[in-house]
């Protein structure tokens, strides 16, 4: 089974199963930076509730989450050939998509374009400014996987995804006003995995330094509620939440160079 929904930039597939066990207790669980997904397998609360500015992704999740879509979804990437022409194709039409005009009708199209665009192009390139731009994955040479196998991979685990995704409601929304929302007792729990500092500059959705200091405003209030947040190390984020717990794991930067990773957490 694939790890992630799409091959998003900056994901935490290393950290994923560290998260799910540092939300493990939590009942309902909020996650403001949806991204690629692939941490809710490995969350066990009963209800999560999923937000993100990409609109893109989480329309594809919120299809892929319906059973009945997601087998059409599934069906119309099946008969898809794997070539540049099809790639260009739905890229050209994701660039001109409104989203304030589309109905439901429509909806599963848009799933199909934007997986296209995820699955045919390199990886991490879903969530960056050029997701619409990029060429399709060739594979000129014997090391690593091949991209047509990784993209039917994918296509073929989007049926174990939509089972694990039907507790999953998708908003696409602000952080600050989806932590507004979120009920500040011990059955809760807030996984933030947003833009880091020094590389979050390269997201559709970037970060800014008074994002960073909104969102660990927002986050220092919350007194009941378990908060578990996922970053790089940096001298900002030891600033910024200090006094919380920091769990250091090993990770890698999406050059593949070695970056150890933080899970910080509000209480342990």
């Amino acid at each position: 089974m694939i790890n992630a929904i799409v091959p998003y930039y900056g994901s935490a597939r290393m950290v994923a199963a560290n998260v799910g066990e540092a939300l493990n207790g939590c009942t309902w669980v909020g996650i403001p930076f949806f991204g690629s997904g692939c941490e809710v397998k490995y969350i066990k609360a009963r209800t999560i509730v999923c937000g993100d500015l990409h609109k893109h992704v989480i329309n594809l999740a919120d299809v892929i989450s319906n059973p009945l879509s997601c087998a059409e979804l599934r069906a119309k990437l099946h008969d898809l050939p794997f070539a540049d022409a099809v790639l260009a194709d739905a890229q050209a039409r994701l660039r001109e998509f409104a989203y304030e005009k589309t109905r439901w009708n429509s909806r599963i199209q848009w799933a199909v374009d934007y997986f296209v665009a995820a699955w045919m192009a390199r990886n991490g390139v879903a969530g960056t400014d050029s997701e619409f731009s990029a060429g399709l994955s060739t594979r000129w040479n014997a090391a690593g996987g091949d991209s047509v196998t990784r993209f039917r991979n994918a296509t073929e685990s989007l049926t174990e995804w939509s089972e694990m995704m039907r507790r999953c409601t998708f908003l696409a929304m602000d952080f600050r006003e989806f932590l507004d929302k979120c009920k500040d007792n011990e059955e809760t729990g807030i996984y933030v995995d947003c833009p880091f500092f020094e590389g979050g500059e390269k997201y559709k959705h970037s970060f800014t330094d008074k994002d960073h200091e909104d969102l660990a405003s927002w986050l220092r209030a919350f007194e009941k509620a378990r908060v578990v947040c996922r970053f790089y190390e940096h001298p900002e984020v030891r600033r910024l939440y200090d006094g919380w717990t920091f769990k250091e794991f090993a990770g890698r930067k999406q050059t593949n160079a070695e970056a150890p990773e933080l899970l910080v957490i509000n209480r342990v």
